[in-house]
């Protein structure tokens, strides 16, 4: 009898490979349990207010540092990341080093194709579309491959090279509003909840 066959005959019997128990609980957040929150950490009405207002304050200081410039793009990406940090505080994607690492990587790309697009194709529309599309990719892979996944960031690689003239204002701009972010995420954590 082989390995295989014994594994067949022991599914669905106790301490057979089908009786694996339930999945390992993740201590950062209750959305990766299968248990119910207690009802003294739920939500409450001041929780939904308070911490909107906190994503109303980080975006709305971005757009007062950005005021008319071409990198209105990057308060897209902004106000992802508020949503994320403030109504989902506890999930994994909120993370203080997944937000600034995602932010970190994705300039690093965004600029790198932007430095392409602003001295190699400096009046080229086709070569933003190219470099703008490669910005994205490259950010992708570089999140991948440093463990620092923070959707939203992908879209400050996409803001970079679309304003490559203003590629430091951006830049600046997105990792002080990941970094502000995260701050207030982790300083209020005891009293932050999932919103959703």
């Amino acid at each position: 009898m082989t390995d295989r066959d014994r594994d067949a005959d022991n599914v669905g019997t106790p301490g057979g490979p089908a009786d694996a128990g339930p999945p390992p609980r993740d201590a950062y957040g209750p959305e990766d349990s299968f248990e119910k929150e207690p009802s003294w950490r739920r939500p409450r009405a001041v929780h939904y207010v308070a911490q909107s207002l906190l994503a109303t304050l980080v975006v709305g200081a971005a757009l007062l540092i950005l005021q008319g410039s071409a990198g209105m793009v990057v308060v897209a990406s902004l106000g992802s990341t508020s949503f994320l940090v403030f109504a989902r505080p506890k999930t994994y994607g909120a993370r203080p080093h997944m937000v600034i690492g995602g932010e970190l990587v994705c300039v690093a790309c965004g600029a790198a194709c932007a430095v392409a697009c602003g001295f190699l194709f400096p009046e080229s529309g086709s070569a933003v579309i190219l470099l703008s599309a490669a910005a994205v990719g490259l950010a992708t892979l570089g999140m991948t491959l440093t463990d620092t996944e923070h959707a939203p960031a992908a879209g400050v690689a996409l803001a970079m090279v679309i304003g490559h003239d203003e590629m430091l204002e951006i830049a600046s701009v997105a990792v002080a509003g990941a970094v502000i972010a995260s701050m207030a995420s982790r300083l209020l954590r005891p009293w932050m909840r999932d919103l959703t």
